[in-house]
């Protein structure tokens, strides 16, 4: 059965570089979709109809309204497939409206599936993306169901498409796009990612004791890092002390959380447990450090090890 670790394991790392240097190691043709600021999770339908909706994170969408449209959209298919769970459109900045109606309650959530790795007991992952999704569309009945879709894109050869529909995306609010090799199988670093800006997420380490912090109890700067996969240990990489369309009310109750976790202090910096994920915008990279951070929104659905 679906679990939370396996979402994690099944997703794929999706490449950053630029586009030539995709184009040139990769074959063509290309899928290119939109990337959508959901949160990422796979869909299981077992043989005995039995279904999961789990991310990488800790969730598992328990909602029976939504897995009753997945068994409508899928109508008796064994199924293990990738979506993005949005809110409306998934546009930019809806992840924050995602986690607030998923408390409420709100039905204007949808799936956005975007690759199919098994169905009906056959593992597809070793199969052409193109030969993927045309199972996918066989599989997939999207007249059952208004909140079963799929990511909408083009197939193109050239790279002047791929860049045309990147500035149409941006222009109507998207996050970026994903382009995909057709001629590929399931694997690491066969998709890039381009967004509309740079940014990279972060593991907040610990508060900076700024003077308002002294003052307050609240932090305005956060020491930021990364998991080095090598030492198996955190490295620093400079602080981040601006929050995108963050009020007062989110430091403190990010304070809050922080404060919760701390291991010890010196002079200058509260440390915290590795635990909290934070997408921070930037600049540019500098050597151990970013020009011009700020916090775009915490990433719940990662971990730090992500």
């Amino acid at each position: 059965m679906l679990t939370c670790d396996m979402a994690r394991l099944i997703r794929c790392e999706i490449s950053e570089e630029p586009l030539d240097s995709f184009l040139i190691r990769t074959t063509s043709p290309y899928r290119v979709e939109r990337k959508y600021d959901g949160d990422f999770c796979a869909i299981e339908i077992t043989q005995e109809g039995y279904i999961t909706i789990a991310n990488r994170g800790s969730t598992e969408y328990d909602m029976q309204w939504l897995k009753q449209a997945v068994a409508e959209a899928f109508h008796g298919r064994q199924i293990l497939a990738l979506a993005e769970i949005i809110y409306d459109q998934g546009k930019q900045n809806q992840l924050y409206k995602l986690r607030t109606e998923l408390v409420n309650g709100d039905h204007n959530i949808n799936l956005i599936i975007f690759d199919l790795l098994e169905l009906d007991g056959e593992d597809l992952r070793n199969k052409w993306l193109r030969d993927r999704l045309k199972l996918l569309r066989q599989a997939v009945d999207l007249k059952r169901s208004t909140h079963v879709k799929l990511a909408f894109g083009i197939n193109t050869m050239s790279k002047g498409d791929i860049e045309t529909f990147y500035k149409e995306t941006i222009r109507k609010d998207y996050e970026g796009v994903v382009v995909k090799s057709l001629t590929s199988a399931y694997a690491d670093n066969v998709w890039l990612k381009i967004k509309a800006r740079n940014t990279c997420d972060c593991t907040l380490l610990g508060i900076v004791k700024t003077n308002v912090f002294n003052e307050t109890g609240v932090a305005h700067s956060l020491l930021i890092g990364f998991f080095n996969q090598s030492t198996g240990t955190y490295d620093e990489f400079g602080k981040v002390g601006a929050w995108e369309n963050g009020t007062l009310e989110d430091w403190a109750t990010l304070t809050s959380i922080l404060k919760a976790t701390a291991t010890h202090e010196t002079k200058d910096v509260l440390y915290v447990r590795p635990t909290c994920v934070a997408e921070i915008a930037f600049e540019a990279k500098l050597d151990n450090s970013l020009r011009g951070p700020r916090i775009i929104r915490l990433r719940v659905d990662k971990t730090p090890r992500d």
